[in-house]
């Protein structure tokens, strides 16, 4: 793949159903050929808050915010991968692992999954943030179609329809199996930090031989 190449979300829907009673529950389906995965999100409706949710339920150990707190979700890439944007250096990766701790292959800073959502990521999860607002102002269910939007033209598409970006060396990691997706060649495991020197220092000798 060359480097640097725009990958498109793994599409799919999100429904945002509203019940009887004021209440709103979200829903996340997909069904295409293609690798499909998601991180779930805790986003405030005020939109101050942002923290990673297991998909089994919410982190309890959480203090209670000032706003409600909904559910929301970072999609995969066609394939399997996770845009993140380290919130110390600011470089981009990718990566498959979508655990709550996190570090940047590139200078090691430890952190929440959701300290490390990219820019675009945050205005989709604005969107489905917005789209909880609008269910329950308008007593009714609300559909987003990422499939839909993949299929219209580049200029007609949402700004908050995000896509993720090739970068310029894939490896997996020997030790915990996270593939990752970085820029020049020596990084740490963005699960557990093993380093890739070795895995580099063996590709090279290869190519010499």
């Amino acid at each position: 793949m060359s480097e640097f190449q725009e990958i498109a979300n793994s599409g799919g829907k999100i429904e945002v159903l509203y019940q009887e009673n004021d209440m709103v529950s979200i829903r996340l389906s997909g069904a295409n050929p293609w690798p499909f995965a998601a991180i779930q999100m805790g986003v405030s409706l005020d939109g101050k808050r942002l923290e990673y949710w297991p998909l089994y339920g919410i982190d309890q150990r959480s203090p209670q915010p000032e706003s409600p707190m909904v559910s929301a979700f970072v999609i995969s890439d066609r394939e399997g991968y996770f845009g993140r944007a380290c919130p110390k250096c600011k470089s981009y990766f990718r990566t498959s692992s979508p655990r709550e701790m996190i570090l940047c292959p590139y200078c090691g800073c430890r952190g929440s999954n959701a300290g490390f959502t990219t820019k675009n990521q945050l205005e989709f999860i604005n969107k489905i943030r917005e789209s909880y607002l609008t269910a329950l102002d308008k007593k009714q269910s609300i559909t987003i179609d990422l499939d839909k939007i993949a299929g219209e033209l580049p200029s007609n598409r949402p700004a908050w329809a995000y896509c993720e970006e090739s970068q310029q060396s894939r490896f997996e990691c020997r030790k915990c199996e996270t593939l990752y997706d970085i820029l020049g060649e020596y990084a740490g495991c963005p699960t557990c930090g093993k380093r890739n020197s070795l895995q580099v220092f063996e590709k090279n000798i290869t190519d010499v031989e």
